[in-house]
Protein backbone atom coordinates (compact mmCIF):
# COMPACT_ATOMS: atom_id res chain seq x y z
CA UNK A 1 0.00 0.00 0.00
CA UNK A 2 1.27 3.48 -0.86
CA UNK A 3 2.04 6.57 1.71
CA UNK A 4 -0.72 8.20 0.28
CA UNK A 5 -3.19 4.93 0.67
CA UNK A 6 -2.05 4.75 4.06
CA UNK A 7 -2.59 8.49 5.06
CA UNK A 8 -6.07 7.75 4.03
CA UNK A 9 -6.41 4.70 5.57
CA UNK A 10 -4.94 6.53 9.22
CA UNK A 11 -7.32 9.50 8.35
CA UNK A 12 -10.64 7.77 7.93
CA UNK A 13 -9.64 5.73 11.26
CA UNK A 14 -8.85 8.59 13.11
CA UNK A 15 -11.76 10.45 12.16
CA UNK A 16 -14.26 7.17 12.55
CA UNK A 17 -12.77 7.26 16.39
CA UNK A 18 -14.01 10.86 16.61
CA UNK A 19 -17.04 10.30 15.52
CA UNK A 20 -19.28 10.68 18.59
CA UNK A 21 -17.37 13.84 19.34
CA UNK A 22 -18.13 15.18 15.71
CA UNK A 23 -21.94 14.09 15.92
CA UNK A 24 -22.42 15.20 19.90
CA UNK A 25 -20.94 18.78 18.75
CA UNK A 26 -22.85 19.08 15.50
CA UNK A 27 -26.05 17.85 17.09
CA UNK A 28 -25.38 20.72 19.53
CA UNK A 29 -25.53 23.06 17.18
CA UNK A 30 -28.23 21.66 15.42
CA UNK A 31 -30.30 21.80 18.87
CA UNK A 32 -29.31 25.99 19.42
CA UNK A 33 -31.46 28.09 21.77
CA UNK A 34 -34.25 30.13 20.28
CA UNK A 35 -33.83 33.56 22.07
CA UNK A 36 -37.33 35.49 23.19
CA UNK A 37 -36.76 38.97 24.19
CA UNK A 38 -40.09 40.27 25.57
CA UNK A 39 -40.65 44.14 26.29
CA UNK A 40 -43.17 44.45 28.87
CA UNK A 41 -44.57 46.21 32.08
CA UNK A 42 -45.79 44.71 35.83
CA UNK A 43 -48.44 47.45 35.20
CA UNK A 44 -49.81 46.12 31.84
CA UNK A 45 -53.08 43.43 32.63
CA UNK A 46 -52.23 42.16 28.81
CA UNK A 47 -48.52 41.61 29.98
CA UNK A 48 -49.69 39.11 31.87
CA UNK A 49 -52.01 37.54 29.74
CA UNK A 50 -48.88 37.24 27.14
CA UNK A 51 -46.67 35.89 29.76
CA UNK A 52 -49.06 32.92 30.31
CA UNK A 53 -49.56 32.13 26.56
CA UNK A 54 -46.13 32.36 25.93
CA UNK A 55 -45.75 29.87 28.60
CA UNK A 56 -48.05 27.74 27.17
CA UNK A 57 -46.35 28.00 23.48
CA UNK A 58 -43.07 27.25 25.15
CA UNK A 59 -44.57 24.11 26.90
CA UNK A 60 -45.87 22.96 23.69
CA UNK A 61 -42.09 23.63 21.30
CA UNK A 62 -39.92 21.25 20.44
CA UNK A 63 -36.71 22.84 21.29
CA UNK A 64 -35.09 24.86 23.60
CA UNK A 65 -35.92 28.67 24.23
CA UNK A 66 -34.36 31.43 26.45
CA UNK A 67 -36.64 34.17 27.74
CA UNK A 68 -35.45 37.60 28.58
CA UNK A 69 -37.71 39.99 29.79
CA UNK A 70 -37.20 43.50 29.05
CA UNK A 71 -37.81 46.91 30.57
CA UNK A 72 -41.27 49.26 29.38
CA UNK A 73 -42.65 51.51 31.92
CA UNK A 74 -46.55 52.67 30.49
CA UNK A 75 -46.10 55.57 33.21
CA UNK A 76 -42.72 56.74 33.79
CA UNK A 77 -44.18 59.71 35.49
CA UNK A 78 -46.22 57.66 38.02
CA UNK A 79 -45.89 58.28 41.65
CA UNK A 80 -44.34 55.77 43.74
CA UNK A 81 -47.07 54.62 45.42
CA UNK A 82 -51.31 55.22 44.97
CA UNK A 83 -53.54 54.52 48.23
CA UNK A 84 -55.98 51.82 48.65
CA UNK A 85 -59.05 51.77 46.48
CA UNK A 86 -58.28 53.59 43.57
CA UNK A 87 -61.16 54.31 41.58
CA UNK A 88 -59.04 52.72 38.51
CA UNK A 89 -62.41 52.70 36.12
CA UNK A 90 -62.16 56.29 36.47
CA UNK A 91 -58.61 56.71 36.14
CA UNK A 92 -58.69 54.12 32.55
CA UNK A 93 -61.82 56.54 31.18
CA UNK A 94 -59.80 59.35 31.99
CA UNK A 95 -56.54 58.31 30.42
CA UNK A 96 -58.42 57.03 26.62
CA UNK A 97 -61.14 59.48 26.87
CA UNK A 98 -64.06 57.06 27.05
CA UNK A 99 -67.02 56.72 29.31
CA UNK A 100 -66.68 54.77 32.56
CA UNK A 101 -69.21 52.17 30.98
CA UNK A 102 -66.67 51.50 28.53
CA UNK A 103 -63.70 51.58 30.60
CA UNK A 104 -65.58 48.96 32.38
CA UNK A 105 -66.12 46.97 29.75
CA UNK A 106 -62.02 47.31 28.89
CA UNK A 107 -61.81 45.55 32.18
CA UNK A 108 -64.31 43.13 31.77
CA UNK A 109 -63.06 41.50 28.50
CA UNK A 110 -59.28 41.63 30.05
CA UNK A 111 -60.40 39.85 33.62
CA UNK A 112 -62.22 37.25 30.58
CA UNK A 113 -58.89 37.03 28.09
CA UNK A 114 -57.03 36.59 31.89
CA UNK A 115 -59.16 33.63 33.03
CA UNK A 116 -59.16 31.51 30.32
CA UNK A 117 -55.17 31.47 30.26
CA UNK A 118 -55.39 30.68 34.19
CA UNK A 119 -55.04 34.53 35.36
CA UNK A 120 -57.31 35.36 37.86
CA UNK A 121 -57.40 39.74 37.58
CA UNK A 122 -58.91 41.72 40.46
CA UNK A 123 -59.14 45.24 39.67
CA UNK A 124 -60.93 46.23 42.79
CA UNK A 125 -57.68 45.53 44.89
CA UNK A 126 -55.25 47.32 42.05
CA UNK A 127 -52.92 49.90 43.35
CA UNK A 128 -50.80 51.69 40.68
CA UNK A 129 -47.57 52.75 41.03
CA UNK A 130 -44.28 53.25 39.25
CA UNK A 131 -42.80 50.23 38.48
CA UNK A 132 -38.95 51.88 37.47
CA UNK A 133 -37.92 49.62 41.34
CA UNK A 134 -39.59 46.37 40.04
CA UNK A 135 -37.96 46.19 36.41
CA UNK A 136 -34.76 46.58 38.45
CA UNK A 137 -35.29 43.76 40.32
CA UNK A 138 -36.15 41.95 37.16
CA UNK A 139 -33.10 42.57 36.14
CA UNK A 140 -31.12 41.76 39.36
CA UNK A 141 -33.24 38.05 39.34
CA UNK A 142 -32.02 37.47 36.28
CA UNK A 143 -28.14 37.68 37.33
CA UNK A 144 -29.24 35.08 39.53
CA UNK A 145 -31.24 32.52 37.56
CA UNK A 146 -34.13 33.77 38.72
CA UNK A 147 -35.58 36.26 36.06
CA UNK A 148 -39.15 34.42 35.22
CA UNK A 149 -39.67 33.76 38.41
CA UNK A 150 -39.61 37.24 39.75
CA UNK A 151 -41.57 38.38 36.67
CA UNK A 152 -44.56 35.91 37.20
CA UNK A 153 -44.79 37.04 41.10
CA UNK A 154 -44.57 40.70 40.49
CA UNK A 155 -47.70 40.49 37.81
CA UNK A 156 -49.76 37.98 39.98
CA UNK A 157 -48.87 40.35 42.76
CA UNK A 158 -49.91 43.33 41.42
CA UNK A 159 -52.83 41.97 39.25
CA UNK A 160 -54.65 39.33 41.02
CA UNK A 161 -53.73 40.65 45.24
CA UNK A 162 -53.73 44.13 44.94
CA UNK A 163 -50.39 44.79 45.98
CA UNK A 164 -48.59 48.14 45.67
CA UNK A 165 -45.86 47.83 43.08
CA UNK A 166 -43.50 50.59 43.63
CA UNK A 167 -43.58 49.48 47.50
CA UNK A 168 -40.22 48.49 48.84
CA UNK A 169 -41.59 46.40 51.20
CA UNK A 170 -43.49 43.93 48.00
CA UNK A 171 -40.60 44.33 46.31
CA UNK A 172 -38.63 42.82 49.34
CA UNK A 173 -40.68 40.22 50.18
CA UNK A 174 -40.62 39.50 46.05
CA UNK A 175 -37.04 38.64 46.09
CA UNK A 176 -37.17 36.37 49.50
CA UNK A 177 -40.43 34.72 47.55
CA UNK A 178 -38.35 33.74 44.83
CA UNK A 179 -35.21 32.81 47.02
CA UNK A 180 -32.73 35.99 46.64
CA UNK A 181 -31.06 36.69 49.59
CA UNK A 182 -32.28 39.78 51.72
CA UNK A 183 -29.47 41.60 52.31
CA UNK A 184 -28.60 41.95 48.73
CA UNK A 185 -32.50 42.79 47.72
CA UNK A 186 -32.53 45.27 50.65
CA UNK A 187 -29.05 46.75 49.31
CA UNK A 188 -30.00 47.02 45.68
CA UNK A 189 -33.63 48.68 46.37
CA UNK A 190 -31.46 50.99 48.45
CA UNK A 191 -29.51 52.10 45.83
CA UNK A 192 -29.15 52.62 42.12
CA UNK A 193 -27.84 48.99 40.77
CA UNK A 194 -29.87 47.98 37.68
CA UNK A 195 -30.48 50.57 36.98
CA UNK A 196 -28.73 51.22 33.58
CA UNK A 197 -30.08 48.24 32.38
CA UNK A 198 -33.37 49.09 32.62
CA UNK A 199 -32.85 52.45 30.99
CA UNK A 200 -31.03 50.62 28.26
CA UNK A 201 -34.15 48.52 27.96
CA UNK A 202 -36.48 51.42 27.30
CA UNK A 203 -33.42 53.14 25.17
CA UNK A 204 -33.93 50.03 22.28
CA UNK A 205 -37.92 49.68 22.94
CA UNK A 206 -37.76 53.52 21.39
CA UNK A 207 -35.15 52.70 18.59
CA UNK A 208 -37.54 49.66 17.56
CA UNK A 209 -40.43 52.25 17.86
CA UNK A 210 -42.19 49.62 20.36
CA UNK A 211 -45.19 51.68 21.79
CA UNK A 212 -47.04 49.11 23.46
CA UNK A 213 -46.53 46.08 25.32
CA UNK A 214 -46.02 42.90 25.74
CA UNK A 215 -44.06 42.80 22.77
CA UNK A 216 -42.28 39.49 21.71
CA UNK A 217 -39.20 39.59 19.66
CA UNK A 218 -38.52 35.40 18.58
CA UNK A 219 -35.54 35.32 17.47
CA UNK A 220 -35.71 37.90 15.37
CA UNK A 221 -39.55 37.65 14.18
CA UNK A 222 -41.22 40.52 15.85
CA UNK A 223 -44.84 40.04 17.67
CA UNK A 224 -46.92 42.81 19.32
CA UNK A 225 -49.62 42.15 21.89
CA UNK A 226 -50.89 39.44 23.64
CA UNK A 227 -51.08 36.51 20.70
CA UNK A 228 -52.77 33.52 20.99
CA UNK A 229 -50.47 30.56 22.25
CA UNK A 230 -50.73 29.00 18.76
CA UNK A 231 -49.38 32.06 16.71
CA UNK A 232 -46.51 32.49 19.55
CA UNK A 233 -45.83 28.69 18.78
CA UNK A 234 -45.61 29.03 15.31
CA UNK A 235 -42.88 31.84 15.41
CA UNK A 236 -41.11 29.78 17.81
CA UNK A 237 -40.89 27.10 14.89
CA UNK A 238 -39.79 29.12 12.05
CA UNK A 239 -37.40 30.92 14.39
CA UNK A 240 -36.10 27.77 15.94
CA UNK A 241 -36.21 26.65 11.50
CA UNK A 242 -33.41 29.75 11.23
CA UNK A 243 -31.17 28.80 13.89
CA UNK A 244 -30.61 25.24 12.79
CA UNK A 245 -30.21 26.53 8.81
CA UNK A 246 -27.87 29.38 10.28
CA UNK A 247 -25.81 26.57 12.66
CA UNK A 248 -25.54 24.01 9.56
CA UNK A 249 -24.25 26.92 7.61
CA UNK A 250 -21.61 27.44 10.15
CA UNK A 251 -20.62 24.35 10.56
CA UNK A 252 -17.38 22.39 9.66
CA UNK A 253 -19.46 19.20 7.89
CA UNK A 254 -23.17 19.28 6.22
CA UNK A 255 -25.90 17.55 6.95
CA UNK A 256 -28.87 15.32 5.01
CA UNK A 257 -30.80 13.02 5.79
CA UNK A 258 -31.53 9.58 3.44
CA UNK A 259 -33.91 6.72 4.50
CA UNK A 260 -34.05 7.88 8.40
CA UNK A 261 -30.19 8.15 8.54
CA UNK A 262 -28.02 11.06 9.23
CA UNK A 263 -25.76 11.73 5.95
CA UNK A 264 -22.85 13.64 8.02
CA UNK A 265 -20.19 15.35 5.25
CA UNK A 266 -16.71 14.86 6.94
CA UNK A 267 -13.44 17.53 5.58
CA UNK A 268 -10.32 16.30 6.82
CA UNK A 269 -7.36 18.65 5.46
CA UNK A 270 -3.95 17.06 4.63
CA UNK A 271 -0.46 18.72 3.92
CA UNK A 272 -1.14 18.07 0.54
CA UNK A 273 -5.37 17.78 -0.02
CA UNK A 274 -8.57 18.14 1.54
CA UNK A 275 -9.56 14.20 1.64
CA UNK A 276 -13.47 14.26 2.09
CA UNK A 277 -16.08 11.43 2.61
CA UNK A 278 -19.40 10.52 4.30
CA UNK A 279 -20.08 8.57 6.71
CA UNK A 280 -23.60 7.09 7.92
CA UNK A 281 -25.09 7.22 11.38
CA UNK A 282 -28.11 6.08 12.61
CA UNK A 283 -30.88 9.40 13.26
CA UNK A 284 -30.65 10.44 16.89
CA UNK A 285 -34.39 10.03 18.19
Amino acid sequence: MTSALLMRSHLRLSTLARLSRHKSTKIEKMSAVVDVNVWSDIACPWCLVGKKRLDKAIEQFDGQVRVHWRAFELNPAAERESPPNVDYVGKLAAKYHVSDAQAKGFIDRMVEAGREDGVNMDFSKIRPGNTFDAHRMIHYADEKGKQDEMKEFLLRGYLERGESIGSHEFLQRAGEAVGLDAKEVEDLLSSKQCADEVLADEAEARRNRVSGVPYFVIGGIPLSGAQPSDTILHALNKAKAVVVAEAQSEAKGSFCTVDGLSLIHISEPTRHAQISYAVFCLKKK
